[in-house]
């Protein structure tokens, strides 16, 4: 069981995954591991869930957060990815095998999304008893 963030679309979305050329570095003596790092703070992967969706969306995608403080990366790419499918759900849910959840979802025109959003979402105790999934329904801004 764990929690997981993910996207749904109607269209594929951009992927993101930016592995660094840093080499690993291993240092038995004291004992770390240094370098391999991703130069972009996050990735946005195409993938099959191996769960049941509480979704119509056809596309999915998932989103891997590698450190905080990258939040205002992740809206502006959502931002960018707005620019050309209409709508996006990011969700943000525990994978516990009970696909029951109670679902709460918040619509956020995209002139609207911000990092504090991202921040908010990936805060949220999805975890708790009986656990809650999370969708911010994503909206295309009208120009």
């Amino acid at each position: 069981m764990s929690a997981y963030m993910f996207l749904t679309s109607d269209a594929p979305l951009e992927e993101v995954w930016e592995p660094s050329d840093r080499p690993v570095m291993i240092d038995v003596d004291t004992k770390t591991i240094e370098g391999g790092e991703f130069d972009s703070c996050f990735s946005v992967l195409h993938n099959e869930p191996v769960w049941e969706l509480s979704t119509d969306k056809p596309y999915f995608a998932a989103l891997d957060i590698y450190h905080s403080g990258c939040e205002e990366e992740i809206a502006e790419y959502l931002k960018g990815q707005l620019q050309t499918v209409p709508e996006i759900e990011l969700w943000h849910v525990w994978l516990d095998m009970d696909f029951g959840h109670k679902v709460r979802i918040v619509e956020i025109a995209s002139n609207d999304l911000t990092a504090e959003d991202i921040r908010e979402l990936a805060a949220l105790n999805v975890c708790r008893e009986p656990p809650v999934d999370y969708c911010y329904r994503l909206i295309r801004s009208g120009k």
